[in-house]
């Protein structure tokens, strides 16, 4: 039952991304299928050369997955561009080719008017609308390419979900889910295809979207909101550190007479918080005036188109950076409980895995994590 279900939704969700596509066109559709699936294609190609486990095997799968993604979401974007530009000249062409027809057109409703003749007019203006500036065989690649990516779109976001859904399902072992979803899991469509593929294209879609937030934010954009986290975060602890102090004791005094008597020993912590939190609101007003400078400093420092395409390089680096980092660190963690019975099905997924693995079995990093004393919380509640 289960596998007709997931069949059935990746089914419907590649129809509807097809038809969302065809309308849409590829220029205003997203590039994700094509450069997920192509970078895990990628991916699995390097892994079918280097031994996992060998020397090079992380080093490789890294470096041509995280190459490979790059590559073929500039070419998708590249390839949009070329098509734009083709399309807006062969439109540039149709139109000096339907000049003539335009401008005889214009002539009869002019006449129309002058004679108030709606009929005519109405006519007229119906006829002229059928005048349309054509994009060629460009334009038909637009909206084939787009129903393509649309339906690889909606099959793979639906997959990515469905397949998280079971794996939680298998991993967790919750016995009143698990039941319905036994016998999907122990099938050869999940054994062998869905499940052997799940973790890694989920792994790579995260990178995907980490490369694209980071690329069209921006490293000044970034910066700018670490800016006003950290002024919120010093105001708030400098609020309360006054507060708390012997500066204001008076303020803090005052507050404290006004509140219920009930509240005994809480009157005096309630009124220190009560402080802090006037004068962070206070400081707010700080805050939110820097935030509007940065905002227009980097607006207008990223005016110009090359400039804004650096700014925008760095943030992707920075961001897949970061991101990449925090899955270093949660797959190491991960694997210092690996022999453990909770970690049973997981280890499958990921002996199954490539680039995941690199995060989780094939860790660089694993001898760093390895010396973090987490274990021992682990194996006793276990």
């Amino acid at each position: 039952m289960i596998n007709i279900v997931f069949i059935s939704i990746l089914a419907a969700a590649a129809v509807i991304g097809a038809l969302a596509g065809l309308v849409k066109g590829y220029l205003k559709g997203s590039v994700y299928a094509f450069a997920v699936l192509l970078t895990f294609a990628v991916e699995r190609a390097v892994g079918a050369m280097v031994k996992k486990g060998s020397a090079g095997f992380t080093v490789g799968i890294l470096a041509a997955t995280f190459g490979a993604l790059v590559i073929f979401t500039i070419l998708c974007e590249i390839f949009k561009k070329v098509m734009a530009a083709r399309m807006e000249a062969r439109r540039t062409l149709s139109g000096y080719e339907n000049h003539d027809k335009l401008e005889e057109n214009d002539t009869y409703i002019l006449d129309a008017v002058d004679r108030k003749d709606k009929k005519s007019y109405k006519k007229l203006r119906k006829a002229r609308k059928k005048i349309k500036t054509k994009s060629g065989a460009f334009g038909v690649l637009n909206r084939i390419f787009g129903a393509i990516g649309g339906a690889l779109n909606g099959f793979v976001g639906a997959f990515v979900f469905l397949s998280f859904v079971v794996m939680f399902v298998h991993i967790s072992q919750i016995q009143a889910v698990y039941s319905m979803f036994s016998d999907f899991i122990a099938s050869g469509l999940w054994q062998n295809i869905f499940g052997a593929f799940a973790l890694d294209i989920m792994v790579i879609t995260v990178m995907y979207f980490t490369l694209r937030s980071g690329f069209n934010s921006g490293i000044c954009s970034a910066l700018t909101l670490f800016i006003v986290l950290g002024l919120v975060g010093a105001f708030g602890y400098a609020s309360y550190s006054l507060a708390s102090g012997e500066q204001i004791s008076g303020m803090v005094e005052g507050l404290q007479n006004a509140l219920p008597a009930a509240l005994g020993g809480l009157s005096h912590t309630l009124a220190v918080i009560l402080t802090a939190v006037i004068f962070f609101l206070l400081s707010l007003v700080v805050v939110i005036i820097a935030a509007v400078l940065c905002t227009k400093a980097v607006n207008k420092f990223t005016e110009n188109k090359v400039v804004s395409k650096v700014d925008g390089a760095f943030g992707a680096l920075v961001y897949t950076a970061v991101v990449f980092v925090i899955l270093l660190a949660f797959g190491g963690i991960a694997h210092t409980i690996s022999d453990l019975a909770v970690m049973e099905n997981f280890n499958v997924y990921m002996d199954k895995s490539l680039f995941a693995d690199c995060l989780y079995g094939c860790n660089p990093m694993q001898s760093v994590f390895d010396k973090i004393p987490l274990r021992g919380l682990f194996v006793k509640a276990e």
